[in-house]
């Protein structure tokens, strides 16, 4: 291949990357059935791959999250105890 041809394909491919529109995690308020959990409180549903902000009764922001495969992942309730800049497992 010449040099040209090269750099004009470059540029397409380049191009193109551009116009992709890249995905978003974009935050929504939603209605929802989780009155029982108290303003503040994470629930996150893994069979819905979503993630709840509680806000008040029947109001939450919903946002997207990637959760672990079938068998891997866990279930039940803790408590975020911090958070951490550069943690040591990251």
């Amino acid at each position: 291949m010449s040099m040209k041809i090269v750099l004009a394909l470059a540029a397409t491919i380049g191009a193109a990357a551009l116009m992709s529109t890249a995905a978003e995690a974009r935050p929504e308020i939603v209605g929802t059935h989780l009155e029982n959990y108290s303003p503040g409180t994470i629930v996150v549903k893994t069979n819905e791959r979503r993630l709840y902000l509680i806000l008040d009764d029947g109001h939450a922001v919903r946002y997207p999250v990637g959760v672990g495969k079938s068998g891997k992942q866990w279930a039940g309730t803790t408590r975020i105890d911090g958070k951490y800049r550069n943690p040591a497992w990251a």
